[in-house]
């Protein structure tokens, strides 16, 4: 899903939702015997709070501003 351009995606982008949800359930079972799958949990929550935003997010490319911002605000690494 990474390498998809925001344009083709912005409009799928229920399949990250889907994504995320069957990555939780399949780490959930072993949370409390696995420090990784602890991280990984939290790492997708993070991800999860941030989807019902995503329908906001208009724009094509990478030099917008408000691009700059999201990314910055959560952490990611920007193509450039």
């Amino acid at each position: 899903m990474g390498q998809k351009d925001w344009i083709s995606f912005r409009k799928n982008h229920y399949q990250l939702e889907d994504m995320l949800t069957k990555w939780a359930e399949s780490v959930k079972g072993t949370a409390s015997k696995d420090a990784v799958a602890v991280v990984l949990l939290q790492e997708i929550d993070k991800y999860r709070k941030c989807l019902p935003f995503l329908k906001f997010v208009r724009g094509d490319g990478w030099e917008s501003n408000h691009w700059a911002q999201l990314f910055k605000l959560l952490g990611a690494p920007t193509k450039t």
